[in-house]
């Protein structure tokens, strides 16, 4: 039987109309030795405060296991061994607040430092305990299965998706298309590792094992996020056509000599309509967004056409003008989204460019137009890929993104811009938390920086 304490504390549960930020982090007694004492990561409000915070110290000082052990206590990924690395890693509390005022507390039985433990959850969105015991083999096993379960349960509510990029630049979510053991099983079936290798608990692939996998399927991931994001658009644009199609039949059924324009009468302003959309499609049409549509042609018909005539054309014209709009206006974010990671991947790029349409997905090409598969790039690009990839897929999610020294293979240079463009692809709907060693990325974000001096 599963021991918890709802007898005592009712479990309640409240799902939040939007992400609520993660705010702050304490650890008692990590590693037997040192206490963390609450470190508030992240602003209480807009900007990037509110979006970037960094963990920075000494080697040996707890980062990287901090990090690991904040994801492991939000994320809700199934059968990675999670509750195990709690169990296993010695600390006594730590507990995570977000901006709701709503708390993560994880507490070992007895002041130990290891073993079974409680997650404690208070606030406004969900409160609960859950006991989570040890079977014969030090291991979380079945005799917490439910609790397990209810656990998943609340984190999806908290912490809708959480990416971890360790120092080997392999991901691990709970997003399970972008986790580490998807691609790897994808390999797998194609016959590049054998079971062993893949389900080994300590697999660390090398870079060139993460190129070839790794970053292939967050590419792919890459492409079919912005394919949706044109279905959808297009699914948004394509509601008002049947209104289109009744502007066209009333127009078509009036009696003629009747001087009725739908939608403006003013002919100037309907060709100022005309010579913004033809810009704005020469952008879309660069990425293969929307393509096509003969408004060059149109336009100059228009500009051609006497005044008298002018009313007429433009009651027939109308309707396919007013739907363009509605499917510029439909496709607007995605087009920000592909102008923003093509134009930060290409701002980093030497000698080389990446390309991207709907069409043919994301591709590099040199300086002669020769492409350039993306194992072949060095490792700090691949590196920057990984990233840019990772943070553009969290965009939509809510995502807290957690990195392991982001630094790694990049140029100083690289690192002075890498968190501006990072936070760029991301959007609002992200926060990253990051350890690292380089003054070159923490030098902008001085009050972002959260030096990790644990107290004995």
């Amino acid at each position: 039987m599963i021991e918890n304490s709802r007898e005592i504390t009712p479990r309640h549960v409240r799902r939040p109309s939007a992400m609520i930020p993660l705010i702050s982090v304490a650890l008692d007694d990590l590693f037997g030795k040192y206490t963390v004492p609450t470190t508030e990561l992240f602003g209480n409000g807009d900007g990037d405060r509110r979006r970037i915070a960094f963990l920075y110290g000494d080697n040996g000082s707890g980062k990287t296991t901090a990090l690991k052990l904040i994801y492991a206590a939000l994320s809700n990924e199934r059968n990675a061994g999670l509750r195990g690395y709690l169990a296993r890693t010695k600390f006594s509390t730590m507990t995570l607040t977000f901006a709701d005022g709503q708390t993560i507390t994880i507490t070992k039985d007895g002041g130990e430092l290891s073993g079974p433990f409680w997650y404690i959850f208070a606030g406004p969105r969900v409160n609960d305990r859950l006991h989570f015991r040890l079977n014969e083999h030090g291991r979380v096993g079945r005799e917490s299965k439910d609790a397990i379960l209810t656990l998943n349960e609340h984190l999806s509510i908290l912490c809708s998706t959480i990416v971890f990029v360790n120092d080997q630049r392999t991901i691990r979510s709970n997003y399970q298309p972008w986790d580490v053991r998807s691609y790897l099983n994808a390999r797998l079936e194609r016959g590049r590792h054998n079971s062993a290798e893949v389900y080994s608990p300590a697999l660390r692939p090398d870079i060139d094992t993460v190129v070839g996998s790794g970053l292939d399927h967050l590419l792919d991931e890459t492409h079919r996020l912005f394919v949706s994001k044109a279905i959808t658009g297009n699914v948004e644009a394509n509601h008002s056509s049947g209104q289109i199609y009744l502007n066209i039949a009333r127009t078509l059924s009036r009696p003629s000599g009747v001087d009725y324009s739908p939608g403006n009468s003013d002919s100037g302003l309907f060709k100022d309509r005309i010579q913004i959309l033809e810009h704005q499609l020469g952008v879309y049409e660069k990425y293969r967004i929307i393509e096509g549509q003969p408004l060059k042609e149109i336009g100059s018909v228009v500009r051609k056409t006497p005044a008298r005539a002018m009313a007429q054309l433009m009651d027939v014209i109308e309707p396919y003008i007013a739907s363009l709009e509605k499917r510029v206006d439909a496709n607007r974010q995605l087009l920000d989204m592909a102008f923003q990671f093509e134009h930060n991947v290409n701002a980093f790029l030497t000698r080389k460019r990446m390309n991207f349409t709907l069409e043919s997905g994301i591709q590099f090409v040199d300086d002669s137009g020769d492409i350039i598969e993306p194992q072949d790039l060095s490792s700090g690009e691949r590196h920057l890929l990984y990233l840019f990839s990772a943070s553009l897929l969290s965009r939509e999610r809510n995502s807290i993104i957690i990195v392991d020294e982001p630094e790694l293979s990049l140029n100083y240079k690289w690192q002075r811009l890498l968190v501006g463009a990072l936070l760029e692809i991301a959007g609002e709907g992200a926060q990253f938390l990051m350890a690292t060693h380089s003054f070159e990325i923490i030098s902008k974000y001085k009050d972002a920086v959260h030096a990790l001096d644990p107290r004995s």
